[in-house]
């Protein structure tokens, strides 16, 4: 583990990680400082979890899971978020959206951004490396291994322009996610 120093010492923030195993929030949680990691509530694919009543079950003790609805009504999601936030607690979440089957990145989402910017507080990137080798999707128990978790610097909404219409507040979102994404990339490239 390393870059706990870039974390502010408490208060709302939002973890955005690389997703390739179902370990990736637990790492997440144990990387990070106590006090911190007794607060945080993990973001957690409705369609994933509550599909098997035990996995939701272990989803919700071990990460402090709250179930989004990936396709369809999100909105109501955002708005438990919303509150986890305004009460002054972190929140994790994979702007992938869903695991990689390889390994690789893939394509951000922009609701992490979205958060961010309605909330007012900073995304921090995290890099994780080592679960997709322990917990590949294709296994149901995870082998021996070593997972390291790197903290990057906060991405604050501040630095992004966001008007009031539509198209600017879209683009907006775009920078920061892509911002998230650079900064997720060069913690992978200082392993």
């Amino acid at each position: 583990m390393s870059g706990l120093e870039n974390l502010p010492r408490a208060g709302a923030m939002i973890f955005c990680a690389n997703h390739t195993s179902h370990l990736d929030a637990a790492a997440i949680l144990a990387a990070l400082p106590k006090e911190i990691a007794l607060e945080v509530t993990t973001v957690a694919a409705r369609d994933v979890w509550e599909a098997k009543p035990w996995r939701d079950l272990v989803s919700k003790v071990t990460t402090n899971s709250v179930s989004l609805e990936r396709k369809g009504d999100f909105a109501s999601g955002f708005r438990i978020f919303d509150r986890v936030l305004a009460e002054g607690r972190p929140i994790i979440i994979f702007p992938e959206g869903k695991r990689s089957t390889d390994g690789e990145l893939l394509e951000f989402k922009s609701g992490a951004a979205m958060l961010a910017i309605r909330n007012g507080v900073p995304i921090v990137p995290v890099c994780i490396d080592g679960a997709f080798e322990v917990m590949p999707p294709h296994r149901v128990w995870p082998q021996t291994g070593n997972i390291a978790v790197r903290f990057g610097a906060g991405i604050w909404p501040q630095s992004f322009n966001f008007g009031e219409r539509r198209e600017e507040k879209k683009r907006g979102y775009g920078e920061m996610t892509e911002e998230l994404r650079r900064r997720i990339v060069a913690l992978r490239g200082a392993r």
